[in-house]
């Protein structure tokens, strides 16, 4: 799980591809965007993931690295 620039928290998971998440008024995560193979992913597993100094995320999977 890590924030990018603009405080939404990404988080990668192993079988639901990446989440796009912010904190609501409450606290509590919230789901704003799920990204899945059908979206365009190499696959629905990733094992970690890094935003860079541009704000790309590169996501490692067992196939390798997808930006």
């Amino acid at each position: 799980m890590k924030a990018d620039r603009s405080g939404k928290i990404w988080v990668s998971t192993i079988g639901d591809g990446l989440m796009l998440c912010r904190f609501n008024d409450k606290d509590n995560l919230e789901l704003i965007k799920q990204l899945k193979e059908e979206d365009g992913l190499a696959t629905n597993i990733y094992l970690r993931f890094i935003i860079d100094k541009d704000g790309t995320i590169w996501a490692g999977h067992y196939s390798g690295v997808s930006k």
